[in-house]
C-alpha cells in the first residue's frame, strides 16, 4: 500500500477501472466516458482537480502480499478519491530525494501520478510535508491539503 488517508469524509468515486496495474497513492486522470482511469501522465494533466487511488490489500498476510508491494490490477475498479483542503494523507509516491524534503514543502500531483515539489504552475491541488515518515518500512510524506 502507498497512501494512508489520515482524514477525510470516506467518500470515494468506485465505478471507474484501471487501465494498468497501478498502486494505491498513483494521482490519475479519469475517462467517465470510457469507464476507466490512468496515471497523470504529465503535470499538464495534474493542473485540473485530479483524485488519488486509495484501494486497500484485500489479502491477509499468509496469502503473501506485502501492502507495500499491493497493485491494483488492471481492469480492476479503482477506489477514488478527491482530496479537498485539510485532507491529511501519508505517502510513499513521491518523486524527488527523501533526504532533500522538508516540513512545508509544497507538493503537487506531477508526472507518472506521484508528487513532486511545487515548481510552477496553476494545480489545483496542493499539499504540504507536516512530517517525514515511514509507511511499511518506505520513506513516505505526511501531506495536508492547503489547496483542494
Amino acid at each position: 500500500m502507498a497512501i494512508v488517508l489520515n482524514s477525510s469524509d470516506n467518500k470515494y468515486v468506485g465505478i471507474l477501472k484501471s487501465v494498468a496495474a497501478i498502486k494505491p497513492g498513483i494521482f490519475v486522470v479519469p475517462d467517465y466516458s470510457a469507464g476507466t482511469a490512468a496515471a497523470v501522465a504529465n503535470g499538464t494533466e495534474a493542473l485540473t482537480s485530479v483524485p488519488v487511488v486509495c484501494n486497500v490489500n484485500p489479502d491477509i498476510d499468509a496469502q503473501g502480499t506485502d501492502d507495500n508491494d499491493f497493485e491494483v490490477a488492471s481492469g480492476a475498479y479503482l477506489r477514488l478519491k478527491y482530496l479537498k483542503t485539510g485532507d491529511i494523507i501519508t505517502t510513499d509516491q513521491f518523486t524527488g530525494t527523501y533526504a532533500a524534503a522538508a516540513v512545508d514543502d509544497v507538493f503537487v500531483p506531477g508526472s507518472g501520478g506521484t508528487v513532486e515539489v511545487y515548481s510552477t504552475g496553476t494545480y489545483v491541488t496542493k499539499m504540504a510535508i507536516i512530517e517525514k515518515t515511514t509507511l511499511y518500512g518506505e520513506n513516505a510524506l505526511k501531506l495536508i491539503v492547503t489547496q483542494g
